[in-house]
C-alpha cells in the first residue's frame, strides 16, 4: 500500500455487492491520492454517510439493496452539495445513463472499464471539474438526439409545441445537445461552459 497524500481524494463507494464493495477500496488503496472513506449498501445508508462524512467523490451504483439509486440523487446533492457524484454501472441503457446526467451525476464510468480509468474519472471529476462520460456514448446520444428531434419535428405542428416532458427520454433537449456535442469532442466543463456563455455547474446535462 502507497503512503497516502495529504490532499487524498475522499471516496464514498455505494454499492449492493460487498465484493465489489471490497474491490473498490482494494483499487484505491493502492492510488497515493485516494481514500475510501466509506462504504454503502442501500439509499438510506449513503445518504446518512454522505452528510457526515463530506466525501469529495461518491461512487454510486444504479441498483443498491433498497431499490434504484437514481431517486436519490436530488438528496445527495442537497445532504453534500460539493461532492461530485460518478455512476458507476454495469448498465449500458441509455435512458438510465441520460437520466442519471439530468438528476446530477457528473460522470458514467462502464464496470467494464480498467481500474486506471476508473481512478482517472474520479480524479478528473474532483480536480478538473470534467464531465466524464465515454465520447462514443456522448457522440452516440448525440446522433440519437438529432434523428429523434428530425422526426419528432416532421409528425407534426403541435407536437413542436409540447413541452420537453413529452419528448422521449432519451431525446435531448437543445441545451443538453449542445452539451453532449461538445462533451463528446472532450471540452471540459470550463471550455463548454465559456463556449455556451454558461457556468460549469450548468455544463452537466439537466
Amino acid at each position: 500500500m502507497q503512503l497516502k497524500n495529504k490532499k487524498t481524494i475522499r471516496v464514498l463507494i455505494a454499492e449492493d455487492h460487498e465484493v465489489v464493495r471490497h474491490g473498490l477500496r482494494s483499487i484505491m488503496d493502492q492510488e497515493h491520492d485516494l481514500t475510501v472513506i466509506g462504504e454503502a449498501a442501500s439509499c438510506k445508508e449513503i445518504l446518512m454517510l454522505a452528510s457526515t462524512l463530506n466525501p469529495c467523490v461518491i461512487l454510486l451504483n444504479v441498483t443498491l439493496n433498497d431499490g434504484e439509486s437514481l431517486g436519490c440523487i436530488a438528496r445527495l446533492k442537497e445532504h453534500c452539495p460539493n461532492c461530485k457524484i460518478l455512476l458507476f454501472t454495469a448498465s449500458k441503457d441509455k435512458e438510465t445513463h441520460l437520466l442519471a446526467l439530468r438528476y446530477g451525476v457528473v460522470g458514467i464510468v462502464l464496470k467494464s472499464e480498467t481500474a486506471e480509468v476508473l481512478c482517472k474519472a474520479i480524479r478528473n471529476v474532483h480536480l478538473h471539474n470534467i464531465i466524464w462520460v465515454d465520447k462514443a456514448l456522448m457522440a452516440e446520444m448525440w446522433q440519437q438526439n438529432t434523428k429523434e428531434t428530425k422526426n419528432i419535428s416532421t409528425t407534426s405542428t403541435d407536437k413542436e409545441n409540447s413541452p420537453d416532458s413529452s419528448l422521449p427520454l432519451n431525446t435531448l433537449t437543445p441545451r443538453e445537445s449542445q452539451i453532449a456535442c461538445l462533451s463528446s469532442k472532450g471540452l471540459t466543463a470550463k471550455k463548454i461552459g465559456a463556449k455556451l456563455f454558461i457556468s460549469e455547474k450548468q455544463c452537466v446535462i439537466n
